[in-house]
């Protein structure tokens, strides 16, 4: 059953509004690192090779093959191979996450 504010993307219970994320994040390929671009790491394309462990991303809900969304804990950075959200080499780009700014402590659409 789907709760009250919220949608199914790729079959994981998100947020309602995630998918429009999701998308977006699809239309950037690469990441602008230093000046040079840089190919961005789908979902199910880790450095490591191996398989996914989950068959969508438990944090942003991006399928195999997917860009994660930016900020999304399991994406990797395509510069160094670090956790992206944290290994200092870019900024993402932004998204307008406007309509999901949060009221009383509930994002709100």
């Amino acid at each position: 059953m789907i709760r009250l504010n919220s949608e199914f993307v790729n079959g994981q219970e998100v947020r309602l509004g995630w998918g429009k994320f999701l998308r977006e994040s699809q239309r950037h390929p690469h990441y602008l690192i230093d000046g040079k671009p840089f190919g961005r790491v789908a979902y199910g394309q880790e450095p490591s090779g191996n398989p996914p462990p989950n068959p969508v991303c438990r944090d942003c809900a991006a399928a195999p093959g997917q860009f994660h969304v930016p900020g999304c804990c399991i994406e990797y950075c395509p510069r160094c191979g670090g956790q992206a959200i944290s290994c200092g080499c870019f900024c993402p780009f932004e998204l307008d996450w406007s309509p999901f700014y949060p009221i009383d402590g509930e994002l709100q659409e």
